[in-house]
């Protein structure tokens, strides 16, 4: 077994970073897709207690979307134009954490399609998800006692959205008369996690009325930032160190 994981450990180093004795606890297996349109999560190559528990999580996310997936299709017969696909990316693969990105598009019927995006960040020294009210200004998450299986911690905080507005705004062009300029600074919390590839805390608005979906903008908080912000040094560095080595992957579709 040891060997196995040791060679599952340099493959994927060899994708997406250099090889260390932490970068073997973050070490991720992939699988091929659970059927048509339906990526499979991956899963912590180790065998440790953290490993378990964070496999754990993702046997239940993929176990419950593949009731959605099922209840969905079920109803095929009365419409031909019924669909649901998942795809999935690994925005860091460590070191100490991980970040799954989980994308859903389905049409089960009714007035309109329904696409979501939700996030998974793992704490590897924990195999909890992260305890973002750890890691950042006790004003900006919610209580972790709050969290669901579906919504991990999601992130509030005026300063916070407000910045968040603004920034998406620029992305947008938006000079602040368009459509999603009172949408984007409302009261809707935030979606988080770490993304290797650009270097950033990710954040996202969710919440948003299904007229207003196309308003939701994935905006980038730059390590100074985040500093200056106050979040915990540890997060930061970890960020910093898997964008300089890569340690992210993007899966298949």
């Amino acid at each position: 077994m040891r060997a196995a994981a040791s060679l599952a450990c340099l493959t994927l180093l060899a994708a997406c970073g250099r090889s260390t004795e932490a970068d073997a606890q973050s070490a991720l297996t992939f699988s091929p897709d659970l059927a048509e349109g339906f990526a499979a999560l991956p899963r912590v190559n180790a065998d440790s207690p953290q490993a378990r528990a964070i496999n754990a999580r993702l046997d239940l996310r993929d176990d419950v979307d593949r009731m959605n997936r099922s209840d969905c299709l079920a109803m095929r017969p009365e419409n031909d134009n019924v669909v649901w696909t998942r795809s999935v990316e690994t925005p860091m693969t460590g070191p100490r954490f991980i970040s799954l990105l989980i994308t859903t598009d389905s049409y089960c019927g009714g007035a309109h399609g329904n696409g979501e995006q939700t996030s998974m960040t793992f704490d590897l020294s924990t195999g909890e998800t992260i305890d973002w009210s750890t890691m950042l200004p006790q004003t900006m998450p919610f209580p972790r006692y709050e969290a669901t299986a579906h919504w991990p911690q999601l992130l509030r905080s005026r300063s916070l959205k407000v910045w968040y507005g603004q920034q998406a705004r620029k992305q947008r062009r938006d000079n602040g008369e368009g459509d999603c300029a009172e949408v984007l600074l409302g009261d809707e919390p935030l979606d988080a996690w770490l993304d290797a590839e650009k270097g950033g805390l990710a954040l996202r608005v969710v919440g948003l009325a299904y007229a207003a979906s196309a308003c939701a903008e994935t905006v980038l908080m730059s390590p100074s930032e985040l500093r200056q912000r106050g979040v915990a040094a540890e997060l930061v560095t970890a960020l910093e160190d898997a964008h300089r080595d890569g340690r992210w992957r993007h899966l298949p579709r």
